[in-house]
């Protein structure tokens, strides 16, 4: 409801921000995946794409902040292996987006593992 009420500057913001770890919001939200969360991380995922202030490609701008161990929320849910998130993700993604290298799902962590290498290593291969 409060989030509603804010302009896209203050979303902006707000999605953007950091906590003593590096994580923002959507890095949190993706970690657990239980059925009553899901709007949680929609939501969050509705509301980049909402962000009109944003020059261009919001979805992949936030896809792409990464924490201190250079984790973005793209690997922080195949790691979990929580499909149905990385789903919305990649969806939400513009075509253009979803072929930019060395972002969003393209990145490497700090151990230079993508997406695909946690989910492998963490035994989560439902993914695509």
């Amino acid at each position: 409801m409060i989030v509603d009420k804010l302009s896209n500057s203050n979303k902006e913001k707000m999605i953007e921000a950091t906590d003593s770890d590096g994580n923002c919001p959507l890095h949190l939200a993706v970690r657990t995946n239980r059925k009553e969360d899901s709007h949680i991380w929609s939501g969050l995922i509705d509301m980049v794409m909402s962000i009109t202030s944003w020059d261009n490609s919001p979805v992949l701008k936030v896809l792409s902040i990464t924490n201190r161990q250079g984790m973005t929320a793209v690997h922080e849910a195949s790691q979990e292996g929580h499909i149905d998130i990385l789903q919305r993700m990649w969806e939400a993604l513009s075509s253009d987006d979803q072929k930019t290298p060395g972002k969003g799902f393209f990145m490497t962590d700090r151990n230079r593992f993508t997406c695909l290498h946690l989910a492998a290593k963490n035994g989560k291969d439902q993914g695509k």
